[in-house]
């Protein structure tokens, strides 16, 4: 309800603290010998793509008075303030995280072999979306969406297609997508492929003084992955602290154990110095 980043991006289940999977970095080599003769041999090569998790969670405070004498129900009030912190939080480590004690996010200057596509000039275009576009390898194009901010999805709300139709589609009201759809869904399709709204992309990415951002293209549910010990907790106590017991106070903890990385830096690309 508070991200799309959920729906967007994989998840593995997972047993311990740690998830261990092979990843090809180089392929086998298919040969055609002819009649007789010996097929050449091939290894492909591999790395681990290690997933480790770690505890994320926020912690309230407050008297068991507000929880009595109130007339709303204040412990739903605070769960939901909470699980909202907790969505807004997950995604900004998807997008940027810089893998200490937290998720890499693909956004993190670690992953610079993900590819950028430049601008062809200072100034958004129709043409640039479409380098982007075939910049991915179109065995990705099955599973690809869109994800950028609302400063760049400002910028191409006023594009149109060389034909002259908006970059982004319209519902049959004539109203944008975006306009209508609720937060956490997609908000409308671009070349075909469906667009979400990210804030947590930042409006200044890179080290130069200009206002920039970017916009991304790839299979998120294949190449980032994320990967989660049980679910998420939600627990209360009214005696854990030195104090909570005699001042009468509650504790209420939300806390969940994951971690998230990019498992595939060829199917993600990005259009930089997006202004």
């Amino acid at each position: 309800f508070y991200s799309p980043i959920f729906d967007i991006v994989g998840r593995l289940p997972m047993s311990s603290s740690k998830l261990q999977m092979p990843i090809g970095t180089s392929a086998f080599t298919v040969y055609w010998p002819g009649e007789g003769t010996a097929i050449t041999e091939s290894n492909a090569t591999f790395t681990q793509f290690t997933l480790s998790v770690n505890p994320q969670g926020a912690l309230a405070r407050f008297n068991r008075l507000l929880v009595e004498a109130s007339g709303v129900d204040i412990l739903g009030w605070v769960r939901d303030r909470l699980a909202e912190k907790i969505a807004v939080d997950t995604e900004n480590k998807i997008v940027n995280g810089n893998g200490s004690s937290c998720p890499t996010g693909f956004a993190d200057s670690s992953y610079s072999s993900i590819a950028s596509v430049s601008m062809a000039s200072s100034a958004l275009a129709y043409a640039d979306l479409v380098s982007l576009y075939y910049a991915l390898d179109p065995k990705y194009w099955a599973g690809a969406c869109w994800l950028l901010n609302s400063t760049a999805a400002k910028l191409i709300d006023s594009l149109t297609t060389t034909a002259g139709a908006p970059v982004m589609a319209h519902t049959p009201g004539g109203a944008l997508a975006f306009g209508d759809k609720p937060y956490g869904q997609p908000q409308g399709t671009m070349l075909g492929k469906p667009f979400y709204i990210v804030p947590s992309i930042s409006a200044t990415y890179g080290s130069s003084s200009a206002y920039t951002t970017r916009i991304y293209f790839g299979d998120f549910k294949g190449c980032y992955q994320v990967g989660e010990l049980n679910s998420m907790r939600i627990e209360t106590s009214t005696e854990a602290g030195a104090d909570t017991f005699a001042a009468d106070q509650l504790l209420l903890k939300v806390i969940r154990y994951w971690d998230g990385k990019v498992s595939d830096q060829t199917g993600i690309k990005y259009l930089t110095g997006v202004i």
